[in-house]
Parts: C-alpha cells; structure tokens; sequence
C-alpha cells in the first residue's frame, strides 16, 4: 500500500504549522499545564507543543501524544526525542483510556490541560465493522449517542474531550460538517454543554486547498464548567489567523442544539440574521417540509442500460407500458414546469429519456424484453452492485411519480420545477410529491422558490461541495423556507406563466425580481431594503462556497 492510500486509509491530513502553533498558543497558558495530540501523524502540534512550553517556561515531558500509523511514529517518536517515549503511544486512539472514560486505577493516559490536534477524517462508508463499533461504544460510555452516518471524527473527538480535567481546553481542527450535517447534531451538543465557552473560527477560503475536505477551528474552554457561551469569528483566510480573536458574532446555544438555526446563518450581517429569524416565525413562511416529502430518486445500477432512447426502444422492440418517461438531470429543467412537450423534445433529440420500468408488470415478460434483458447479462450489467444485491436484478425499486423535481447538486442556484409532464427521476435529482393536507399546489410552490428569502435558504439549509457546488439532501431541502402568498388562483397562474417564459428565456435574475415584488413586496409586506438584505445575503454565501 502507498503512502497516499494509507493516509487515505486513516483519514490522514496534515496541518499547517502556523495552524497548530495557534491551537497550542491559545491553549497552553501556563508553565505547568499538560496537554495531548490524540492523533500526532507527522509530530506538528507536538512540535508546537514544544516550542509553546519552552516559550513559558514548561517541560516536553508534560506533552503526551497517540498514533495509529507505526511507520509515521518511529519517524516523530526519533526526531522529538526530547519528549519522553513512554508519553507517546503507537496505538489505536479508541483503543486508550483516560480517567474520564474509565474506572482503571492505571488509565493509559492522565488527565489533561489540554486537547489539542487534528482528528482523522474517515467518512461513514468506510468508517465500518469492529473500529466502528469499538468507538461508538467509547462515545456511549461518555453518555452520547451518534448515528449510522457519523464519520470517525465526530467519535473522535469526543473520546478526546474524556481526557480532560475540570476546566480543560479543547483545540482542534474539524471538518466543516459540523457547521451542517445531521449527525453532528449530537457532537454540537456535547461541546455546547460540555464546556464553559465554545468558539468556532471558519474561513472564507478553505485552510486546506488541496483538499476535497473543507475545515474550520474548534475552541473549547472550560471542561464540565456550565456552558455560558458560543459564538463564530469568520476570517478571510489563515494570513488574518491570530490572538486575541476579534469579531466574535454570539451564537444561540439553544437554537443551535434544538436544530431550529443553522450555524451558517451565523455568518451574516446582523440585520439580514435579524430579518431572517422575523420571517421564519411569519405565518405566510413555510418550509418546504411542511407541504411536501422530499426523496432521492430510483437507483438503477447501470444508468446506460435501463435509460433508453426512442431508438433503442424500436430497435428491441420493448412494448411501451414498460418505458416510462423520465428526466436524469437539472439541465433538462429549463423552466418553472416541465411539461409533456420538454419530454417529447428531449425524446426527439435523441436523449436516454425513457426508463425500463418492469416494478408493474406482471406475468411472463415479452420476448424482446426478455431479450433486452439477456443483453444486459452478456455485458455484466447484473453484476453491478445495485443489480446484483436485488431480485430480480432487472426490476428498479423505488420508482415514484411526483409533483416537483429539485435539484441535488446545483451552481448558483437549486431549481425546484413543478412536474406537470408526470415523470421520474433518478438518483441525480430529488423527487418532491405533496402531502395529501397540503394546502399549497406544487405551482406555487415552484413559483415561490425564486424569491431571494429561498435562495438564501437553501445556501443556509445545503451545503457546499468541492467546486463550488451546493447540495441540498433531502432533509435538508425540506427545511428550506418558502413564503406562501395569499393571491387568487388566476393570479398566481398568470404568475406562473410570466415566471416560466423568464427562465426558458435564461432571465432568473428578472424572474427573481418580479416573484420578489409580487409576494415578498406586495403580499409579505417587506421593503425594497428588506429584499435586498436578503439577496445580498444569499450572495455572499453563495460567493463564499464558490471561493471554497
């Protein structure tokens, strides 16, 4: 195994130096305090450790570190030999106890002053089997309880938090999934009543730009103190890194943990935060949630074989009531519906837009079908992962009609489009089909999604990918706010209408500002300096992930 792949393997990626001696310099405050690197890979914080004590007048024997990698600890463990080799332990991080996380008379390391590194970042898909129950069970013996989409950070760093004495500091570097992701609820939480202060330092541009992985800094004070406080510093970049923090923006604690704000609404200028929160609690302001299930679509195993042209239909001969129409991508939304004629365009020019669907048919299938399906064997399309693990291989599951189609990943803005041409959709697309007490149609709700109060939602509730992208889970697009405006039915059609000519006109930024005016304007009551607020705000954010 290379190098490369082995850091991959563990979830390895180094750390700045200038990074790691700012977590050690804001930590180690006295001569006497102790502190440990639960993961010191190539020795920086350990090296910044060092200079840190010698700065103040303390020793490296108070410096206590854990490596997995046996390769990378013989190579720190002779170049740092000031530190004492027994404080250094070649062992599985979940494998070392502390006094907090056990009642051993001889725990493998004493209490500490300080936690202070950069944990592994293994994403739950690999982060499996016995290293993954060994960790959750550290995590349950602390009193917290992670889900199935946890990646190994999150139990990390909470084991790590175990090592520390009453009123220690916590300083690490953690991936920026726990500014968004669901699962880092539970993480949120823990350091929000676990210590006195929490403060969370997130950067404009990424801290690790030749990574995939975006980061931010976690600074904890004050272990099993009573939580007073959280708040954000956003800095342009590491150039702007340095003590003391300035710009401190108070974040709510309680709205934070009870999921009600996001940590990104943070970021924003004080009166669009402001602004935001009245429009949330508004009765004309919904989230899309409310009125409607979002879903991913079907997953076929082998989009080239179950995705069919019309003339791949004529040429096998496959009867029709087993083609049913689709749309695969968001560049196939081109406006505010999707009608019957953008699917027949699509099919008249030559696109994969019909899928083998067998989820319905019953009885002995026809010999052209048979055939087709025979086909896909000889080519090994059974053997794909999704196919070979369903039976029979050839029928896709989970083959929904639905009222709207959101995109999944998208650049500068997610599309919600109302599915007039009753389609499906794949995997690629999330499938939106309205609660049956939905008082709201699916037209209005696409027509309601352009305004700038949603656009700035869904930079809040999504989340930023590698170039730039902005993804929207389900669960996150159902948290996304819509104003719902009280207008007549053939208002709200003519609307529609209007909206949906601008965008196959590629004019978003106009549609914008018409469905701004009508409902946020004219029916919500807002100003023009109000719905600016808002598309500033959604700028910015939308800048910032695109600088990422």
């Amino acid at each position: 195994m290379s190098m490369a792949e082995r850091r991959k393997e563990l979830g390895v990626f180094y750390t700045d130096p200038s990074i790691a001696s700012f977590l050690v310099t804001w930590a180690i405050r006295k001569p006497t305090d102790t502190i440990l690197d639960p993961s010191f890979g190539d020795g920086v914080f350990l090296d910044a450790a060092c200079e840190r004590l010698k700065e103040i007048g303390g020793e490296p024997h108070q410096i206590h570190g854990v490596e997995i990698d046996h390769n990378v600890y013989d190579s720190v463990v002779s170049r740092l030999s000031q530190i004492p080799q027994a404080n250094l332990i070649k062992a599985d991080f979940f494998d070392v106890l502390g006094e907090n996380g056990t009642s051993l008379e001889q725990p493998d390391i004493p209490l500490v002053d300080v936690v202070a590194g950069n944990p592994p970042f293994i994403r739950y898909q690999r982060f499996k089997g016995r290293v993954r129950e060994k960790a959750m069970a550290r995590v349950r013996n602390l009193g917290v309880t992670l889900n199935g989409l946890s990646s190994s950070w999150s139990p990390f760093l909470i084991h790590a938090a175990s090592f520390l004495r009453a009123g220690g500091r916590l300083a690490m570097v953690v991936p920026a999934e726990l500014m968004h992701a669901s699962y880092a609820q539970p993480v949120l939480r823990f350091i929000s009543q676990s210590f006195r202060e929490v403060i969370l330092i997130t950067f404009r541009r990424r801290i690790f730009p030749d990574l995939s992985q975006d980061a931010l800094l976690l600074l904890c004070d004050g272990f099993r103190h009573p939580p007073q406080s959280m708040s954000i510093v956003d800095l342009e970049s590491l150039k702007t890194l340095k003590l003391p923090l300035r710009g401190k923006t108070p974040v709510s604690i309680s709205n934070i943990v009870s999921g009600q704000s996001r940590l990104l609404e943070y970021l924003l200028p004080a009166d669009t935060i402001k602004l935001y929160n009245r429009l949330k609690s508004s009765g004309q302001v919904i989230r899309l949630g409310d009125a409607a299930i979002v879903n991913i679509g079907y997953v076929t195993g082998n989009n080239d074989f179950f995705h069919l042209t019309k003339e791949d239909a004529e040429t096998w001969h496959i009867p029709e009531e087993y083609l049913t129409p689709c749309v695969r991508t968001g560049s196939q939304l081109s406006g505010l519906l999707f009608t019957r004629h953008d699917w027949e365009s699509l099919i008249g020019r030559g696109s994969a837009n019909f899928l083998l669907d067998l989820s319905r048919a019953s009885g002995i299938l026809p010999s052209s079908v048979l055939d087709y399906i025979r086909y896909g064997e000889r080519h090994g399309v059974h053997k794909s992962y999704k196919c070979r693990v369903r039976s029979p291989w050839y029928v896709v599951p989970h083959v929904y009609s639905c009222d709207g189609l959101l995109t999944y990943m998208s650049g500068k803005r997610a599309k919600l489009v109302s599915n007039t041409a009753d389609v499906v959709a794949p995997n690629t697309l999330l499938i939106v089909r309205l609660k049956e007490n939905a008082e709201v149609s699916m037209n209005e709700l696409a027509v309601s999604w352009i305004t700038s109060l949603t656009l700035l939602s869904t930079e809040i509730e999504g989340h930023s990918m590698g170039g730039g992208m902005l993804k929207l889970e389900p669960g996150e697009a159902q948290k996304t706010f819509i104003a719902i405006p009280d207008m007549s039915s053939k208002t709200m059609s003519s609307l529609v209408r209007e909206v949906d000519e601008l965008l196959r006109s590629k004019n978003m930024d106009e549609a914008t500002t018409l469905v701004d005016t009508i409902i946020l304007q004219n029916h919500l009551g807002l100003s023009a300096a109000d719905i600016e607020l808002l598309r500033k705000g959604a700028l910015m954010l939308r800048g910032r992930r695109y600088n990422r």
